[in-house]
């Protein structure tokens, strides 16, 4: 069992001014923010053992690229000596935050507040780091219901399907007394949206900042397997949307301070962090249909000016589309994606990050091959990339066409991923996890 196992948390504020475009939900809708519901937070969660140490981050945004990702890793090795591959930073995907990754028709990013987003993040780790205690762990978890549900197989209106059950929680502790914690959970937080112009990370955001102020300490949430799976409450009025949120956050407060509670000693025997470059395989498309939409849509824009404005920006979105796509072929490798995973090993917690919104199908299959290890399954973690879904929503004979297959490629100006990309990287995030049990 290690020994003298340091840690320590911090928060620093991201919350962007009030004006800047928010993130989201396509052409039909120009959201600007209004005001600020609930501050954004970016979290910190750093560790060190006698021979190694490492940081945790998780922000209020709805993704973290990996240009950022990797200004972060730099300004935190500088200052900290921690290697790259010890620095995680991921992101809970509240939809009401700032644009921070290149979604084509999907708000604008703020170059001012872009630029100073690394150094706010990074801050945050060298608080952290600078703070740290010596520390015992702890872990919890309690079965969760009416937060999520499957919204491929079913709808708000009548929810249910394969979803979320479980929250994990892992509680850090100094001296008998929690300093802080990260939970884990999958869920879209899409409570605030379309008809939403106020920053706040939804009700995620709501919930940590609660319990980190009532509990005197510095919450985070990792986010898990959403591909699939919604919050109860999502795409009402502003008004509506108000008071659903404050109502799920405390529903979701309620489940963190169960796992708090029923949190049980955690012996650590190592502390084990690795990070792996992945390249994966994308459908790559007849380039000639890629022209023929890229024409027919300059076609549409003799008369752009007479267009409504709702038709203006969905043609705009998809020349915008096409020009991107169009450049992917004469990259070096247009047949594949190059990103990352990273891993944990603390004690007999695994925690297996990647960059996606995996369908939740994958995550049960992660979790039952790495049993008995309790495995957080983080996603939107260093880079983002799009939906990892089942193969089922590639089919497109009975004229079906998936958002999360097919739509989400083209918002990032990429080719869509092959059919059995689920199959690819969850094989990928396995033998990651199994080669931290080796070692």
């Amino acid at each position: 069992m290690l020994r003298n196992i340091r840690a320590g948390f911090s928060s620093t504020d991201i919350t962007p001014p009030v004006g800047v475009e928010l993130c989201g939900f396509g052409w039909h809708i120009n959201r600007k923010s209004t005001a600020v519901l609930e501050p954004l937070y970016a979290h910190a969660f750093a560790w060190q053992t006698e021979d190694v140490k490492g940081v945790i981050i998780s922000c209020d945004l709805l993704g973290i690229s990996k240009e950022i990702t990797e200004q972060v890793r730099s300004l935190i090795q500088a200052e900290c000596q921690i290697p790259f591959d010890h620095i995680l930073v991921s992101a809970t995907h509240s939809h009401s935050g700032p644009t921070t990754v290149d979604l084509i028709g999907w708000g604008e990013k703020d170059s001012d507040y872009l630029a100073g987003m690394p150094e706010r993040i990074a801050q945050a780790a060298v608080a952290a780091l600078a703070g740290m205690v010596d520390v015992t762990f702890e872990y919890g978890e309690t079965h969760v219901e009416g937060i999520a549900y499957n919204r491929v197989s079913h709808s708000k209106e009548s929810p249910g399907g394969l979803s979320d059950h479980t929250l994990k929680l892992l509680k850090v502790v100094h001296e008998g007394k929690m300093i802080g914690f990260l939970s884990h959970y999958s869920v879209h937080p899409v409570v605030m949206c379309a008809d939403t112009s106020f920053i706040c990370g939804d009700f995620i955001g709501i919930a940590i900042n609660k319990l980190s102020s009532q509990y005197g300490v510095t919450g985070m949430f990792l986010q898990g397997s959403l591909g699939d799976q919604n919050s109860i409450y999502n795409f009402e009025n502003q008004e509506q949307s108000v008071k659903n949120v404050y109502e799920l956050s405390a529903r979701f407060a309620g489940f963190v301070e169960e796992a708090i509670s029923s949190a049980l000693p955690l012996e650590i025997d190592a502390i084990v962090m690795k990070r792996v470059s992945i390249s994966l395989p994308l459908n790559v498309l007849e380039r000639s249909m890629i022209l023929r939409n890229l024409e027919m849509v300059e076609h549409l824009y003799e008369d752009f000016d007479e267009l409504p404005a709702k038709t203006q920006r969905r043609i705009r979105f998809e020349r915008d589309v096409c020009k991107a796509v169009w450049d992917k072929y004469d990259e070096p490798e247009p047949a594949v994606l190059k990103t990352e995973l990273q891993a944990l090993k603390l004690g007999n917690i695994l925690l297996i990050a990647h960059p996606t919104e995996l369908f939740y199908a994958y995550h049960v299959e992660i979790e039952r091959e790495l049993a008995p290890y309790k495995t957080f399954i983080v996603g939107q973690a260093n880079d983002s990339i799009g939906y990892i879904p089942t193969p089922d929503q590639y089919e497109v004979s009975q004229g079906a066409y998936s958002y999360p297959a097919w739509f989400t490629s083209f918002m990032y100006g990429q080719l869509p991923f092959v059919r059995n990309i689920g199959e690819v990287i969850t094989k990928q995030m396995i033998e990651l996890g199994q080669s931290l049990v080796k070692s």
